[in-house]
């Protein structure tokens, strides 16, 4: 799609060439812009608007004004890690930090949700999907603490802890994610107000489990909600893992990692959505003819319609958040892709009110890492 569509100025080389500097350059910073510091907002917002310049402005050009969501399917390469929501559409030197962000992010202008491949949605359109009448709507999966500590981590991502250790087995010494409490309590309240309490399960605590995954995948359910920490591989997509709580550190089923190859070696999954509200869930390995390769991909390739997922650590207040409005807005009537716009719109115009303080939530770092990637269309 926008290998076609390279600008006039540009040969091929020194277009790629362009576009790894500066998305080298927008990847750097983009999580320093929750510091806030003036000079590397100031930097970050004019690469993100070189970007776009780059790789959208020339597609922009060709749609339609009535055009308000994208399905966009990224080539096998650098595009696959771009947030597209967060590039500029205009960077304007006389308006302060906050307001080029907010005034011209291209979250305003669509509800961009990805695919694989052409593919993949080719497939899904030639299949007849049968309507089923879901027992469950939502099964909700969040470890919280995860055994010996109760230091909370601020992200969910503990990829420093892990690296030390070849053969990771500790699981029990993660830090723990006190907000996944909140966001499990009130998604499952907001679901439950519409469709009724009994079609609302919350696994939490030693109730989150390897086992109790696996069972909850199976069970006919149209979302399940993973919140926990996660940890990806580059090096290898097979290494790529979800921590539940661990049953036992001796038996490799129970240890509370959950593979790729774990996901994947399961029969086809009967849920549509997939919430993965944890770290680098959509970061892996990039193989040739298959593109990235991470854990929402192992979703996909059992069958998934859809996957919500992360590029980058996330922060875990913020991400609660941003998850409770996702299903404020989903539970009103808009589909997984308008509700995550919605959710990443309100983070970007709002702040959070935190131990009596609040904070901006506008940096691309809080809300930006968030996609839906699927294989159908609407």
């Amino acid at each position: 799609m926008f290998n076609n569509l390279l600008p006039f100025a540009y040969k091929k080389n020194d277009y790629a060439k362009k576009l790894r500097e500066l998305f080298n350059s927008f990847n750097e910073n983009l999580g320093k812009t929750q510091k806030l510091r003036p000079v590397i907002m100031r930097n970050w917002e004019k690469v993100s608007h070189k970007l776009y310049q780059l790789i959208f402005e020339p597609i922009a050009k060709t749609l339609s004004p009535n055009i308000q969501s994208l399905i966009i399917l990224p080539p096998q390469n650098i595009y696959e890690a771009i947030p597209f929501e967060a590039l500029l559409q205009t960077y304007d030197a006389k308006l302060g930090i906050a307001e080029n962000i907010k005034q011209h992010s291209l979250i305003n202008r669509f509800s961009i949700s990805y695919a694989p491949s052409l593919l993949y949605l080719q497939a899904t359109l030639n299949r007849k999907l049968a309507k089923e009448q879901n027992n469950l709507i939502a099964q909700f999966i969040a470890p919280i603490y995860f055994g010996k500590s109760r230091k909370a981590s601020s992200n969910r991502g503990q990829m420093l802890k892990i690296q030390k250790q070849r053969r990771f087995k500790n699981v029990a010494g993660l830090d723990s994610l006190p907000h996944t409490e909140k966001e499990i309590q009130r998604c499952q309240q907001i679901l439950a107000k519409k469709y009724g309490a009994e079609r609302i399960k919350i696994w939490k605590g030693s109730q989150a489990t390897e086992s109790r995954l696996k069972a909850s995948l199976y069970e006919p359910t149209k979302i399940i909600h993973l919140a926990t920490h996660a940890v990806s591989s580059t090096l290898s997509f097979e290494l790529s893992k979800l921590f539940l709580y661990p049953e036992s550190s001796k038996v490799d089923s129970l240890d509370g990692i959950s593979y790729y190859g774990d996901i994947t070696g399961m029969q086809n999954i009967a849920a549509n959505l997939i919430v993965l509200s944890a770290c680098e869930t959509g970061v892996g390995q990039d193989i040739a003819g298959e593109g990235m390769l991470s854990l929402h991909r192992a979703f996909l390739q059992k069958g998934v319609k859809k996957v919500l997922h992360t590029q980058w650590a996330v922060h875990d207040e913020a991400t609660a958040e941003l998850m409770i409005k996702f299903y404020e807005y989903l539970s009103q009537g808009n589909n997984e892709a308008q509700a995550l716009t919605l959710a990443k719109r309100y983070l970007l115009h709002n702040k959070i009110k935190s131990k009596g303080q609040t904070y901006a939530t506008y940096p691309p770092y809080y809300w930006a890492a968030f996609r839906i990637t699927q294989q159908t269309f609407e």
